[in-house]
């Protein structure tokens, strides 16, 4: 049985309508698939970790407050690292209160 959760989470920054990646990381997590009852009602568990993630990001490295940013999230499935498999995406502001149900996306079937 496989208990590894490998997926890679990618920071956009948008600029000018332009996304432009300013970091990539990959991480051993099963976050993504669990949350309270009303966040799986409402399909928002992965899109809410991803938030959770991207505000650790945002501090950690000092973003400035208020700048457009994408998180994406994949599932590594393949061999090599292959991001093979979309968990979410999500556009949000740095420094501010994410609201990833709103503009969120998330694949089902991947777990």
């Amino acid at each position: 049985m496989d208990l590894d959760h490998w997926h890679r989470v990618e920071y956009w920054v948008v600029r000018r309508g332009q996304l432009q990646l300013v970091r990539t990381e990959d991480i051993n997590d099963h976050g993504f698939y669990v949350g309270s009852s009303a966040q799986r009602r409402a399909g928002t568990t992965a899109p809410d970790y991803a938030c959770a993630l991207a505000e650790e990001f945002f501090d950690k490295y000092r973003q400035p407050p208020g700048e457009r940013w994408r998180v994406k999230v994949w599932r590594i499935t393949g061999f090599g690292g292959d991001k093979t498999d979309p968990v979410c995406e999500v556009e949000m502001r740095s420094g501010g209160t994410p609201e990833p149900a709103a503009n969120a996306r998330t694949w089902t079937g991947v777990a």
